[in-house]
């Protein structure tokens, strides 16, 4: 019998040891799928435009990251954010994450991969990514955006129309302004980053974002709701400061300019 007690060990030994290789071996990330809770009865956008935190979201120049900045957040309250985003394969991939605002100076700022990373580092971007929707939640306000996100393609040879995800607002490019692929989001956002200069807010914020803004002034128009609207004045944000864009003009229920402006509002004056 004793013949058979090393066999066995070795049996028993090797087998410890591939159980140890594939506890210890950690598996690829995989897209974080993206699930809605249906316990969730937070109103979305159920409060007022000026008492929402103002927010920002951009491409970079390679359109594989995001930058989500949040200012002007009033409840010094741990915020959940959550990036949902459409892909070429049909998947609604997507991002979560949370700002500590008892705790975070603002503006504050997150960099996210449109994409996934394996435990070795090796990262995956995301292919086809086309919009989707950014969402803010803390224990009594959700807010939610939807946003455009489009490429700039320079083989065409006429200026080309960016618009929001609900069509009130749309930029255009002039023909060749960038290379190919060059990422525009495009989408109604959160908040203000300052009170309406005077009268009361009509539409808006709107806004566009580049990883490679033009500095040129380019068309913009923005939709007015129903309603009778005099002495309508646009604004758009630059240097800290709303500044009226001039030589504005109505056509129907459509307001449009010329600006080098990114983050526009219609006031009522």
């Amino acid at each position: 019998m004793k013949k058979f007690v090393l066999p066995a060990l070795g049996v028993v030994g090797l087998g410890i040891v591939v159980l140890v290789v594939v506890l210890l071996k950690k598996p690829a990330e995989k897209p974080v799928t993206v699930t809605h809770k249906a316990s969730d009865s937070l109103p979305i956008n159920n409060i007022p435009v000026e008492s929402r935190p103002f927010v920002t979201f951009a491409p970079d120049a390679t359109g594989h990251y995001v930058t989500l900045t949040v200012d002007k957040m009033s409840q010094k309250v741990s915020t959940e954010y959550e990036l949902v985003y459409n892909t070429s394969n049909n998947n609604e991939e997507g991002a979560l994450g949370h700002f500590d605002f008892a705790a975070e100076q603002q503006p504050a700022v997150r960099k996210i991969l449109l994409g996934t990373q394996s435990a070795g580092g090796a990262i995956t971007f995301s292919e086809g990514v086309s919009g989707g929707s950014l969402t803010l939640t803390t224990d009594t306000m959700k807010v939610k955006e939807d946003f455009n996100f489009l490429h700039f393609d320079p083989k065409i040879t006429k200026d080309q129309d960016f618009p929001s995800v609900d069509g009130y607002f749309d930029v255009t490019i002039p023909a060749k302004s960038w290379k190919a692929d060059t990422v525009l989001i495009v989408m109604k956002t959160f908040g203000l980053p300052a009170p309406v200069p005077a009268g009361k807010l009509v539409a808006g914020p709107y806004t566009y974002q580049a990883g490679n803004l033009l500095k040129t002034a380019v068309p913009v128009s923005i939709s007015l709701p129903a309603g009778s609207y005099q002495n309508l004045t646009l604004y758009t944000w630059q240097n800290a400061a709303w500044v009226k864009v001039t030589g504005a003009k109505v056509s129907g229920s459509t307001l449009s300019a010329t600006s080098t402006g990114t983050i526009f509002i219609v006031t009522n004056e």
